[in-house]
């Protein structure tokens, strides 16, 4: 159960003074988040390899109970946050003369410093080291009062706009602006990547392949915490020197104890003109620029943030696994820079963003009834802010530099239309009672959009399998001559090129081209009819140390948008005092087929690669209504 508590205080103060209006504010908040988890961390999740074990009770793996470190009995997973923050800004709006109004101010923030009230805190630190993959290595986890070293604190934010008619008729206005901005780094965002960080409680997973303590499908049999589970094993073991337990594959969070609040500057400039009484046409441009985001921060809905910096390229190549038999089994152990943790997902600043749209609207009323509101955009997003898996972040292992994965947003839509009119239709009035009651009050309105198709890209998932060239038979006596002499090469269809256990990474493309008709998009059992084919792309060449594709992010296009929704609604005046609307909504009035993104997937061979067999809803429609009085 999460329970949130805040307190929240502002006020604004205004005063005019001739051609001045004056504004000052502030606000405080205090909050607690209230993570009582005891009872979702005490009831195991299973996974099965198919059907029989299924059937068999038999499974693969089992996790989701959560466990004290050093004792190896279940811990309950409870713990509370605590933050507080402040802010005042000051603001002037000037009316220089008839044709010139200008807006400026300037914010100030404390966004505070996450603390617990109850449970442990501990933070991963990274140590010192010529590169930060000795950083992670020798880096531990340490007991703190606060997630930050001191309050995230003195963020400015100035801003400027202008309003100008320059022939003084009322007709013309040119607007523009400019801002600094400064996101928060919540209390959700300090705390959910830390609260699995041992000494508090921590949540392994159980395989029946020998490498751990083996699950136990079970039952509870009692309908309160604990439930009654029978859980398997946990050998609780003293934390060692780095706040860790060796070879645990324990997965833990960090935040940059110095980290500081990413900016965004915002600017926009366009000029607006009225065509008629009541209809006006604009042209504008408008711009962002965000720096000193943290990495993979951009992942929507998700409030945990950073990136997996406990892996190396080439781990399963210099840790190879061998069967039962003593033959090299093709791939390897995933062993991590520190092996005192599993994945260390780390959040810090470094990110970046761009935007710019060009923007072309319409809107106003025709005659007495009628009104249309009609925008055109034409915009560019790009970044390297987004939750890449670990291999995109830093670059397959070979570098930290995330700026080289640079490319179109996920959201990037370069052409968007959209459009919203209403229209009120006339009815019969000379009659007056009954007929006047039903022939009046309807109003017929809707909305149009069309946009182009987010940008994809083509990745590989599947696991590291390597094959030696000579047909030889490796065992742990010939292997490093084997890998020596240049023998391996990775399998048909293997994945993770980078061989950092983590299986994702980016083919070699051949070429770029790309199918746009819509019936290649949808999925038609043919292997290789979508929009994007296997003989597109390729394996890298093996390297030892790691390989990465060539692949850019970003230079493929989902299908587009487009929908089109209506109302009709009907308004009558029951009594003086009593209104009854009835309304007919319409979603996607001419049932478009909008497809989803299609299988990105370069290691599944089916025909499901490069189409899509889903779509969003088909027409459908929603009664309503409502009594005011």
């Amino acid at each position: 159960m999460r329970h949130t508590t805040s307190y929240h205080w502002r006020d604004v103060l205004s005063h005019i003074i001739g051609t001045h209006s004056l504004k000052l504010g502030f606000e405080q908040w205090h909050g607690q988040d209230q993570g009582l988890f005891a009872a979702a961390w005490s009831q195991p999740t299973f996974q099965f390899t198919n059907m029989i074990d299924l059937i068999n009770n038999n499974p693969y793996s089992e996790n989701g109970i959560s466990y004290n470190p050093t004792t190896g009995k279940p811990d309950p997973k409870n713990y509370i946050f605590a933050e507080t923050t402040f802010g005042i800004f000051a603001e002037d709006t000037w009316k220089v003369n008839r044709k010139l109004t200008v807006n400026y101010g300037i914010r100030y923030d404390n966004f505070g410093n996450a603390y617990p009230v109850l449970g442990p805190l501990a933070n991963f630190h990274l140590a010192s080291g010529s590169n930060i993959a000795e950083q992670v290595a020798n880096g531990a986890m340490t007991q703190q009062s606060h997630v930050f070293t001191h309050d995230i604190n003195w963020v400015l934010s100035p801003r400027v706009g202008v309003a100008f008619d320059p022939f003084g008729s009322g007709k013309w206005v040119v607007r523009g602006g400019f801002g600094l901005y400064h996101d928060q780094f919540t209390l959700g965002n300090a705390e959910n990547g830390l609260t699995n960080n041992p000494p508090g409680p921590v949540q392994p997973t159980f395989y029946s392949n020998g490498s751990t303590a083996a699950p136990i499908f079970d039952y509870g049999t009692q309908n309160a915490y604990p439930f009654g589970f029978t859980n398997p094993a946990f050998a609780g073991v003293p934390l060692n020197a780095k706040g860790g337990i060796a070879g645990s594959q324990i997965g833990v969070g960090g935040t940059a104890p110095n980290l500081s609040s990413p900016n965004t500057l915002n600017w926009s400039m366009g000029v607006e003109r009225q065509l008629r009484s009541n209809l006006t046409a604009s042209l504008g441009y408008s711009g962002t620029h965000s720096g000193n985001l943290v990495v993979a921060g951009g992942n929507t809905g998700n409030t945990s943030y950073g990136a997996d910096l406990n892996i190396f390229p080439g781990d399963l190549i210099q840790h190879p696994v061998f069967n039962s038999s003593g033959v090299w089994t093709g791939s390897g152990t995933q062993t991590r820079l520190n092996t005192s943790f599993g994945s260390i997902n780390y959040a810090y600043n470094g990110a970046r963003q761009n935007y710019e749209a060009l923007i072309a609207a319409v809107k106003g009323r025709f005659g007495k009834r009628g009104f249309l509101t009609a925008s055109y955009t034409r915009s560019t997003a790009k970044d390297d802010w987004n939750n890449f898996p670990e291999g995109y972040v830093r670059g397959g292992g070979t570098s930290y530099n995330i700026d080289q994965w640079y490319s179109p947003s996920p959201w990037d839509v370069p052409n968007r239309l959209s459009l919203g009119w209403s229209y009120d239709i006339p009815g019969v009035s000379k009659r007056g009672g009954f007929v006047s009651r039903v022939t009046n009050g309807f109003t017929l309105a809707g909305t149009t959009v069309l946009q182009s198709g987010n940008p994809f890209f083509v990745s590989n998932s599947n696991p590291l399998v390597l094959v030696d060239t000579t047909g030889a038979t490796v065992t742990a006596t010939n292997y490093e001559s084997e890998l020596n002499a240049g023998n391996f090469a990775f399998a048909p269809n293997s994945g993770n090129y980078s061989a950092d256990g983590d299986n994702f990474n980016v083919p070699d493309v051949v070429n770029y081209h790309q199918k746009h008709d819509r019936k290649s998009y949808q999925y038609t059992g043919v292997v290789d009819s979508g929009v994007v084919t296997h003989a597109q792309f390729s394996q890298p060449v093996l390297k030892t140390s790691g390989t990465e594709g060539n692949e850019k992010l970003g230079m493929f296009r989902n299908p587009g948008y487009a929908d089109s929704d209506v109302t009709v609604k009907k308004t009558t005046a029951l009594a003086e005092r009593f209104n009854l609307e009835l309304r007919l909504d319409i979603f996607n009035i001419f049932n478009r087929v909008n497809l989803n993104g299609v299988n990105t997937n370069y290691g599944d061979t089916s025909a499901n690669f490069g189409t899509t067999s889903s779509n969003l809803p088909p027409r459908n429609m929603q009664l309503g209504a409502k009594l005011s009085f």
